[in-house]
């Protein structure tokens, strides 16, 4: 995301949301990223917007990215040691101090 936000000069702040609703009922935030299984939330979350006298966040939906084997990469696959961040396989690995690269693999 940092190519992106250099390019169009704007800054970001990427923070992990522990209740449903998180931080984004809070002012000084523009959009929120969801997949397209949680955009009801987010819509909930503008909604709970509205009636804090908020602006609504702009609702950005991304889509899944696949991994080699074709299913979802996500965060409980790589903590699990099937996949690494790009989605490729990890057999040989398991859990998630596996899926920290090897000090001589070198910088990506």
């Amino acid at each position: 995301m940092e190519p992106l936000a250099e390019a169009h000069n704007c800054e970001f702040e990427i923070r992990r949301l522990k209740k449903p609703t998180g931080i984004a009922t809070e002012p000084g935030f523009d959009a929120i990223v969801v997949s397209p299984e949680t955009q009801a939330g987010a819509e909930r979350i503008n909604q709970i917007r509205r009636e804090r006298g908020l602006d609504p966040l702009n609702i950005e939906i991304v889509d899944h990215v696949y991994a080699d084997d074709g299913r979802r990469i996500s965060s409980t696959r790589i903590v699990r040691g099937e996949i690494d961040r790009h989605g490729q396989l990890t057999p040989h690995r398991s859990g998630r101090s596996a899926t920290q690269p090897a000090d001589d693999c070198g910088a990506e």
